[in-house]
């Protein structure tokens, strides 16, 4: 330190300069560092110890979920020689940071070395104290972000909260490189593989709760159930506990800023064919008067459902409406069918052998087997089944959607039907 002195015969001032506080300063990192280094070297890591918890920690289905990231880039030939979109994917700076701490002995951070009016350098570092090994990555970036701006994306100057959200995305990303330099690749394999575990066995166990996290998650970033079922292929329900993770890992990658969710849509920069438009269906009073139309012609439950088979449909409510007329023509020519079959005379001895009626059920009998069809019901609906579904398969199999406005005939048909189904329903179980 430099001390100035001016004195006159009236006054006298001293002037004390600080040229030694930098000095001063690097004195007291360096004390901090070398007693760091004695208490690295004085208890040095139990490696065992540090695996066993951070397989703990990737057992625990909140941090499984934040362990990983993915995101597309370019194509990749397949095992078939076919070109399949090439996802990158790898641990995210939490499972990173948690296996940093557990390791023990490491010192990681970052900081900002110039900051600029239009662009800023970070520098993020790790260090392990016990091997001596330092690892430092830095990165230059431009103060802009992206945001919408009448349909176009573009860049503008972000304010002080958006600007250290940047600083912060970009230097943990710098701290992650840094960090999984220095540590063992195995242990943040293995970690992977058990976080990988823990969610596709949380999905199994609850499925509705994790497709209920996926479509929460995905909302904070304008991301629609329908636009990942797009993305899927099929509804989020029939998603795979493989599907599941990889959209956590999307979901990670797009929150920490690697990527945008346009680029898994997006096919080779391709302008994508607009989505099908919606299968107009039948009305409810189109399937009634089909129902009567069949009970009409005599058409078997079994005929119908095999014409609606033939025509791509399973249920009467899922018969396009530009198929109406064609499936009540072929209903109509089965009905003639079946005519013409039954004016076909007998063979003599067949002809010969009276027939005889089945009797016809009393009407206890009949309440027994209403009773038993809404027991029937209410066991399906508990099976999975919806009741609309459960109403459909009656309405094929008697023409009616109501329990009561079943034809007494038809009675045993619809239980019969029923039970199969519930047998079905129940061996899928």
């Amino acid at each position: 330190m430099t001390r100035t002195v001016e004195e006159t015969a009236l006054s006298r001032r001293d002037e004390y300069t600080p040229e030694l506080a930098p000095t001063s300063s690097a004195a007291a990192v360096e004390a901090e560092i070398q007693a760091s280094i004695t208490i690295a070297l004085r208890f040095p890591r139990n490696e065992d110890a540090a695996f066993a918890k951070l397989m703990r920690a990737c057992q625990r289905t909140s941090f499984a979920e934040d362990a990983s990231y993915a995101f597309p880039r370019g194509k990749k030939q397949g095992p078939d020689g076919k070109w399949v979109e090439n996802i990158i994917s790898g641990p995210s700076v939490n499972i990173a940071r948690e296996a940093a701490r557990v390791w023990g002995n490491i010192r990681f951070g970052v900081e900002i070395v110039s900051d600029s009016e239009d662009s800023r350098h970070v520098r993020g570092w790790a260090w392990d104290l016990e091997s001596n090994t330092k690892n430092v990555a830095d990165d230059s970036f431009k103060k802009l972000i992206q945001r919408k701006r009448e349909g176009k994306t573009i860049n503008v100057v972000p304010d002080e909260r958006d600007l250290r959200e940047l600083t912060n995305r970009r230097g943990a990303i710098l701290v992650r490189n840094c960090i999984l330099s220095i540590l063992p690749k195995d242990l943040i394999e293995d970690a992977l593989e058990e976080a990988k575990k823990t969610l596709e066995s949380g999905v199994q166990q609850d499925p509705e709760g994790a497709r209920k996290k996926i479509i929460l998650a995905f909302s904070e970033l304008n991301v629609t159930p329908d636009m990942l079922e797009e993305y899927l292929g099929h509804p989020l329900g029939e998603a795979s506990p493989a599907e599941t993770a990889n959209l956590r890992s999307i979901y990670k990658s797009i929150s920490d800023g690697n990527s945008r969710w346009n680029e898994y849509t997006e096919k080779g920069g391709e302008a994508q064919p607009p989505p099908p438009a919606q299968v107009a269906r039948i009305t409810p009073e189109q399937c009634l008067v089909l129902n009567k139309h069949r009970v009409q012609v005599g058409v078997t439950p079994d005929q119908l459902a095999a014409i609606l088979q033939a025509n791509g449909v399973s249920v009467i409510a899922q018969i396009p409406a530009d198929r109406f007329d064609a499936i009540m023509e072929a209903v109509t020519k089965a009905g003639a069918s079946a005519v013409n079959d039954a004016a076909t005379p007998a063979p003599p001895e067949e002809a010969a052998s009276p027939k005889t009626e089945p009797p016809k059920p009393t009407e206890d009998v009949r309440q027994t087997q209403r009773h038993q069809i809404a027991e029937l019901v209410d066991a399906l609906v508990d099976a999975g089944c919806t009741r609309n579904e459960v109403m459909d398969i009656i309405e094929i199999t008697a023409g009616a959607r109501s329990l009561n406005a079943l034809d007494d005939g038809l009675l045993p048909n619809v239980k019969a039907k029923l039970e199969a189904e519930l047998k079905k329903r129940r061996k899928k179980k």
